[in-house]
């Protein structure tokens, strides 16, 4: 089988005849405004968040000097570094609680598996397909745990009725 090649050579004729382009000089060169303040400060640490000592940084001057130099941008800065503060600790309280959490869950999953093994009349089958099950949803796993061990093998037998 062969294939057939075609070439385009005259590049030229992609120009409609009497096309001239446009002019550059259409009034859209304005100038770009820079977003940096000249009366804002901030140093390497202060960008990245690892400002040493945050009562006493910038507050040994006056007030009045501040406002002459930066005025509403400073104290929107020190906003935005409250709220960002603010914020991160609001994040480390969350993941603190979600590992908590978590530590609960494996205390529980562990407690679950102690409390099976403690019935004698479960064969091992039945153990692990208890498991299976209570793993799967927690309100079952609390109860499991919750009631009297004289009730465990009789719980265990309505979620396998359950889940049949």
């Amino acid at each position: 089988m062969r294939g057939c090649v075609e070439t385009f050579t005259d590049v030229g004729s992609n120009f409609p005849e009497g096309y001239e382009g446009f002019s550059a000089d259409d009034g859209n060169d304005m100038e770009i405004p820079m977003m940096y303040s000249q009366g804002i400060d901030m140093l390497s640490d202060d960008i990245m968040g690892t400002r040493p000592d945050r009562s006493t940084e910038g507050r040994t001057g006056s007030s009045g000097s501040k406002r002459k130099q930066g005025g509403q941008a400073v104290e929107t800065m020190e906003i935005i570094r409250n709220v960002m503060e603010h914020s991160n600790d609001r994040l480390k309280a969350i993941v603190e609680w979600l590992n908590v959490q978590r530590q609960d869950a494996s205390a529980r999953l562990v407690e679950v598996v102690r409390q099976l093994q403690r019935i004698p009349e479960l064969s091992r089958y039945d153990r692990v397909r208890s498991m299976q099950i209570l793993m799967c949803n927690v309100d079952d796993m609390k109860a499991f745990l919750d009631i009297l061990d004289e009730l465990k093998l009789d719980y265990c037998t309505i979620i396998f009725q359950d889940n049949a």
